[in-house]
């Protein structure tokens, strides 16, 4: 029989209000398609009480285990942290502000054994982001569809991969933009995969760590990688 064990990183930064949620959600979806799975939570140095809460999950949940980085890794930076430590054949993103519901969940993992790659887009992106985080989120993956000649919906969402096949990337990048790297480079090397549609609950906000300065550098360092990648 088909191996379907799971893996799940979730990178967490300042999310004490959000990360329990975000364990029950997984709860809820994992036990059915999947025949064994693992909550690696990843503590991006947050300063609030996040770090005490996951280490209090994994004392009591024997599904759920907590890392902590010793300096600020970022989003790429803690996923990649969080691989290190899988142990599973799949592999898939979750991120710790709660903004993905049982629902989407529930499309992209039981998918799960059908495809190398997993890679869900957002149909009601429009509605849960202001019109400029809109116009930046489409304009960016219209760029990457260009510069790549593929044609995804979406790049940056919560993917879920084969464990091996995410491994064997070289250098991958620890900004925003690590997500497309991994979608590109998988698909440039004919990985199967499958497009689901989802929704998020996020609030509409201009407010993103990922329109910082350094952040927007990491992100055209990508941009330069996806157009290389043969």
């Amino acid at each position: 029989m088909l191996k379907k064990r799971l893996s799940v990183i979730v990178p967490a930064y300042n999310e004490e209000k959000n990360i329990t949620s975000v364990v029950s959600r997984i709860h809820k979806v994992a036990p059915t398609y999947c025949t064994d799975y693992e909550i690696i939570i990843v503590n991006d140095q947050s300063y609030d009480n996040t770090g005490n809460i996951i280490d209090d999950l994994a004392r009591k949940d024997k599904k759920v285990k907590s890392f902590h980085n010793k300096i600020n890794l970022g989003f790429g930076g803690s996923y990649l942290k969080g691989l290190k430590n899988t142990q599973f054949e799949y592999v898939m993103l979750v991120v710790g502000d709660n903004t993905n519901p049982v629902c989407s969940l529930r499309k992209i993992i039981s998918q799960i054994g059908k495809a190398d790659m997993i890679v869900p887009y957002y149909v009601n992106f429009n509605k849960t982001k202001t019109l400029f985080r809109y116009l930046l989120s489409i304009s960016f993956t219209h760029l990457i569809n260009l510069l790549t000649g593929l044609s995804f919906r979406y790049y940056n969402g919560i993917s879920l991969h084969r464990t091996d096949l995410v491994r064997s990337i070289p250098n991958i990048s620890t900004g925003f933009g690590f997500s497309a790297e991994m979608v590109v480079y998988l698909a440039k090397k004919e990985a199967t995969y499958i497009e689901v549609g989802i929704i998020n609950e996020d609030e509409k906000t201009d407010a993103s760590t990922a329109l910082k300065f350094k952040n927007i550098i990491k992100v055209l360092r990508s941009l330069y990688r996806l157009y290389s990648i043969q």
